[in-house]
């Protein structure tokens, strides 16, 4: 009977991997992936220990990484303007010049870094969200958890929450994205995804102590160079203020597991009673597109502790986060970038115009690097 069993899974696993791939979006690759495991059955091939096979599903409706060089129209136009920028560190004009880096306006750009660089680390400081910004958004083209990645995929929750969370991506993942839709009408749906994802994570019984295993068996990611990021900005004396719409007790976990780097995080964090279980939220909820109101119900005097760091590099993923520096009364000069990790031809329009700096499928913090130390370094 063993022998016609795994016969028969054999040959249905054959032919699963036979169809042709089917373009998901970020979250229903992740929920697939989840529910490829949760369906996954022990195999035992003769000669072979017993293994769970876990078949691989594609990501997004584009193939990542994407193939280079990237070409986006008007690269060279732009490069020419860093290229003589003199007063530049050739490391970051090399680093700005290189692939997958696009600047619509090169002339701010320049202008920007240069004025950074004259007023030195002593007056700047780094706003940047987390998911998909400081952590990888794919690893060769297999996506990484977000933070609340780590709470969709975990085998620690009932599956009724796995299932709930994957409705709410499906129905709620394209209108984030929606470029056509109103910013005030995006922020009445963002409230209602994250408030009733919220429920239903009331009703898994996570617990305090759970936090430290769900990361070490998720897949999320910081990306390349981030603790050479961490270690510049750190040692410099520059303040780094992580503002993410995800989960601010993993936000630390991930950090405590790669480094042990305390910056200041405003997130959204949990609530657990004595014994330990979750209860509700601290405060009130950030969702993608609140940041910019929501910053003084969370952290009142942070900007004021810094108010003589007037220059800011504000680092996110999503067209809202060009609004995390807005609590500042008395910045000067702010470089934006913006990390476009999906839907490449889509949104480029958008980034390029929102951003200074738009990083084109780029899972490092090589850009991010070069500006700091250029500004650390001063003004030659």
């Amino acid at each position: 009977m063993r022998v016609v069993a795994n016969h028969f899974l054999r040959n249905i696993r054959r032919y699963i991997f036979s169809l042709p791939p089917v373009p998901l979006t970020r979250n229903q690759t992740v929920q697939l992936s989840l529910r490829c495991k949760v369906m996954a059955v022990p195999v035992q091939e003769e000669g072979i220990p017993n293994t769970t096979v876990i078949p691989q599903s594609p990501i997004a409706s584009e193939k990542l990484p994407i193939p280079r060089p990237i070409s986006m129209g008007g690269e060279e136009e732009f490069r020419s303007v860093i290229r003589h920028a003199s007063r530049l560190p050739l490391t970051l004009r090399n680093a700005l010049c290189r692939d997958g880096v696009f600047i619509g306006n090169p002339g701010k750009v320049v202008a920007l870094l240069e004025k950074m660089m004259t007023a030195g680390a002593e007056r700047f400081q780094v706003v940047t969200d987390f998911d998909a910004t400081l952590t990888r958004y794919h690893r060769d083209g297999k996506g990484c958890d977000s933070s609340y990645g780590v709470l969709e995929t975990t085998t620690m929750f009932p599956p009724f929450y796995r299932e709930e969370a994957s409705k709410l991506c499906d129905y709620y993942y394209p209108i984030e994205l929606d470029q056509s839709m109103s910013l005030e009408v995006k922020s009445q749906h963002m409230r209602d995804w994250w408030s009733k994802a919220h429920g239903f994570l009331m009703k898994t019984g996570l617990k305090a102590e759970w936090m430290g295993e769900m990361v070490r068996h998720s897949t999320v990611e910081l990306r390349d160079g981030s603790l050479k990021l961490f270690e510049l900005l750190e040692n410099a004396g520059i303040p780094l203020l992580i503002f993410s719409a995800g989960i601010g007790d993993l936000i630390q976990e991930v950090l405590k597991q790669h480094g042990n780097f305390k910056p200041m995080i405003v997130a959204n964090f949990l609530d657990f009673s004595e014994e330990g279980v979750v209860r509700g939220f601290q405060k009130e909820l950030i969702h993608t597109f609140n940041k910019h109101e929501i910053f003084s119900h969370h952290q009142t005097d942070y900007f004021a502790k810094h108010e003589e760091r007037r220059n800011v590099l504000v680092m996110g993923d999503m067209m809202g986060d060009l609004k995390m520096a807005d609590g500042m009364r008395a910045k000067e000069d702010v470089l934006t970038v913006g990390f476009l990790n999906s839907k490449i031809q889509k949104c480029f329009p958008e980034y390029r115009d929102g951003f200074d700096i738009v990083l084109i499928d780029d899972q490092t913090h090589d850009i991010p690097i070069s500006i700091v130390e250029a500004i650390i370094n001063g003004a030659a």
